[in-house]
């Protein structure tokens, strides 16, 4: 009996935590839906000011920053492709433990019934 108590236990655990990945996992694909229209706005801009005239030297008068806010975003949206296969993976971590418990739970459950079953004998 108590096995069975800490497998549901164990079980549980494992289930809250893929619930609360799961939720993690939600906002950083809406975070990552939204970074490239951010990139080809500041691509954009870029664009404009240099064929707009705005140029300084080679350079336009954002002396490049709109250049490096982009290369840099490039770089997050990397990196948080990076993290969101991560937070998958371990997700699929906590589903086998999930799966791996409730099996060790249905196999300590017919243990009980039977050891129940030849104690009543």
């Amino acid at each position: 009996y108590s096995q069975m108590q800490s497998y549901a236990s164990s079980r549980r655990n494992y289930e809250d935590k893929k619930s609360e990945y799961e939720s993690y996992l939600k906002k950083l694909k809406k975070l990552n839906e939204s970074l490239p229209s951010i990139r080809d706005d500041l691509v954009s801009s870029e664009k404009s000011f240099l064929s707009g005239g705005y140029v300084d030297n080679g350079e336009t008068l954002d002396r490049g920053i709109l250049k490096s806010c982009y290369t840099k975003l490039e770089n997050d949206m990397s990196n948080l492709n990076n993290v969101i296969s991560k937070v998958e993976m371990k997700i699929d971590e906590f589903k086998q433990k999930i799966t791996e418990y409730r099996n060790l739970y249905n196999e300590a459950q017919r243990n009980y019934r039977e050891a129940k079953k030849r104690e009543a004998q």
